[in-house]
């Protein structure tokens, strides 16, 4: 554990830009930190609105919400001061020194979970290119410069920054793996109800199509109709049918009078 310590102590003093600390790599921290602030996500939250984007950033809402639950736990379990405050020749640069306790970093928990879950959400789109890949790896450059910003503005450790880091990470993974997943299912039950739809409307078309070949048209019915009116009058003319007809109807007649 000193080790540890005097490695962190080391590192906070390499990286520390120090009273004297000005130009552009002060500005280019500073600048970084506001970017990993909690005011950055009123520039996320617009995109709840269209309907396109509410899925993914409620998604990664519901990430950097759990993230700040877990780092405001810890800090509050651990109760580690800033360096700006236990190390003698360390001050906070142009903000002023935080009052919260330092373990772990708030902004670069934050950071690495927004860069890790749009990050997974870039490299596990299907149709992901090599430009998916270049400007997922730039949201883990650009949470890394928000994590060291606050080691060189002196508000926390190295050790600060890497723990928020890996917790930031981790939760970003998981929920946008979790939102991944939740979609896919989502979208195999769709392409599932879609199918039945379709075996439904091509068996209601077959049924359809069975009915009207077994019903008679309106021009078979007329065939049919002149083809029997053609039969009986042939019969009529026939002697032979006259007669039997006739002999048929005479025994009949017989046979109810002798009933009678």
């Amino acid at each position: 554990m000193e080790a540890m310590s005097g490695l962190d102590l080391r590192l906070l003093h390499w990286l520390y830009a120090g009273s004297q600390a000005q130009g552009l790599w002060l500005w280019a921290m500073v600048a970084l930190t506001v970017v990993g602030s909690g005011w950055s996500l009123l520039a996320i939250a617009p995109f709840a609105w269209p309907q396109k984007t509410r899925r993914v950033t409620l998604r990664l809402l519901a990430a950097l919400v759990a993230t700040s639950i877990v780092v405001f736990a810890l800090k509050a379990l651990v109760g580690r001061a800033r360096p700006c405050a236990s190390v003698g020749d360390v001050h906070a640069l142009v903000f002023a020194a935080p009052r919260d306790p330092s373990f772990p970093s708030g902004h670069a928990a934050g950071a690495f979970a927004f860069a890790a879950f749009l990050a997974f959400q870039l490299v596990w789109h299907p149709k992901r290119s090599l430009r998916h890949w270049l400007f997922a790896a730039a949201l883990f450059v650009q949470a890394a410069g928000i994590a060291l910003s606050r080691v060189v503005l002196g508000v926390h450790f190295p050790s600060d920054v890497t723990a928020g880091a890996a917790i930031g990470a981790v939760i970003g993974a998981m929920v946008s793996r979790f939102s991944e997943t939740e979609a896919e299912a989502e979208t195999e039950t769709e392409a599932e109800t879609e199918t039945e739809a379709e075996a439904e409307a091509g068996s209601l078309r077959s049924r359809e199509r069975t009915r009207a070949w077994a019903r008679p048209s309106w021009r078979t019915t007329k065939t049919a109709t002149r083809a029997e009116s053609f039969r009986r009058a042939r019969d009529r003319e026939n002697p032979t049918v006259r007669c039997v007809t006739h002999f048929c109807v005479t025994l009949s007649r017989d046979a109810q009078t002798k009933r009678w």
